[in-house]
């Protein structure tokens, strides 16, 4: 059984998912301003929600086009997931530890990060589904 502290922890981590979450489908929702507002918005959204923000950086590769988080680099300690609109792979979002971090679930991740970044991409692709549909109306 765990400790009050590893519990507490535990829910720490998961609130900060959720912020996060919250603030990358808030920048999906307003879906009248510019793609590149919106990625950015989405990108600074990222990092906060990781168990390490200070050293965590994101990118999101769209069709051709890079939005990163200013201290954007990638490094050994990185994670991508694709992004997919109708089962074609679109592009990808990135997280990358830009300082060294301890071994978790995978790599320096955790488990619930992984599936944050999943969420976080399939959010993505239904936005530019929708964006495209908006586009032949």
């Amino acid at each position: 059984m765990k400790n009050t502290d590893t519990l507490i922890g535990d829910l720490q981590e998961r609130a900060k998912e959720l912020r996060c979450l919250y603030e990358v489908e808030k920048a999906l929702n307003n879906v009248n301003r510019p793609m590149s507002e919106t990625m950015a918005e989405v990108v600074a959204a990222i990092g906060p929600g990781w168990q390490f923000p200070e050293a965590c950086e994101a990118a999101i590769e769209l069709e051709g086009q890079v939005f990163t988080s200013p201290g954007y680099i990638e490094t050994p300690c990185s994670l991508e997931t694709p992004i997919e609109v109708q089962g074609e792979e679109v592009g990808q979002v990135k997280v990358s530890y830009t300082a060294p971090c301890p071994e978790e679930d995978t790599g320096p991740f955790l488990d619930e990060e992984v599936r944050l970044l999943e969420s976080i991409a399939d959010r993505l692709g239904h936005y530019l589904l929708f964006k495209k549909l908006q586009g032949m109306g």
